[in-house]
């Protein structure tokens, strides 16, 4: 009898997929009020949202929603499958229209512009986030970065990539690719100076 041993040089990390992930939340396993996404199946804990933050969210809901009407779904803060090991919560999404007895997760092909406000979460965002985003095919990412008072807007995904990046001010007037009609004040979105 020959025995042979398997020679492992660390310890691998165990990859959560969507369905045990979402099956945790179901069975209270992850608190309901535990601010977590998913991504390339880790499990992260997310900084709290701070006023300005929430303010943000809520200006920007509020300028979409009115300028886009029955056009497009305005999805704030609610989850996106990126892949069998994603699912993402970015603070504001645009999707195509889907019937509201459509109870799938959102695919990244529904989505037609992700928003990341971003305060305490910017290097995230704009790294392990903006790369997560660029594979799955979302064709424009805005990551409004709070501290900075800028915009970066990152169009044309390509592998983990965005092959265009535009950073506009606190002053910038900006047009979603997808809706040419809309137009998104940013000075009505970021907090007054000084606050």
């Amino acid at each position: 009898m020959t025995i042979t041993a398997s020679v492992q040089t660390r310890p691998l990390p165990w990859r959560w997929d969507v369905e045990a992930y979402v099956r945790m939340h179901e069975l209270g396993i992850i608190p309901p009020e535990a601010r977590t996404e998913l991504l390339d199946g880790e499990i992260l804990v997310m900084s709290p949202i701070g006023y300005d933050h929430m303010d943000a969210v809520a200006q920007l809901t509020r300028t979409l929603i009115l300028a886009l009407g029955n056009s497009a779904v305005v999805w704030p803060q609610n989850s996106i499958m990126l892949d069998a090991h994603s699912l993402l919560q970015p603070d504001l999404a645009v999707l195509s229209p889907r019937p509201r007895e459509d109870r799938r997760l959102v695919s990244p092909s529904e989505a037609k512009l992700v928003i990341e406000v971003s305060n305490t979460s910017l290097r995230y965002d704009r790294g392990r986030k903006l790369e997560a985003y660029a594979r799955a095919g979302i064709p424009e990412l805005w990551i409004v970065a709070l501290p900075e008072r800028v915009l970066d807007v990152h169009r044309k995904p390509e592998g983990s990539r965005y092959l265009e990046h535009e950073r506009h001010d606190a002053n910038a007037r900006i047009t979603p690719a997808a809706f040419p009609e809309v137009e998104v004040a940013m000075a009505e979105i970021f907090p007054p100076e000084g606050k």
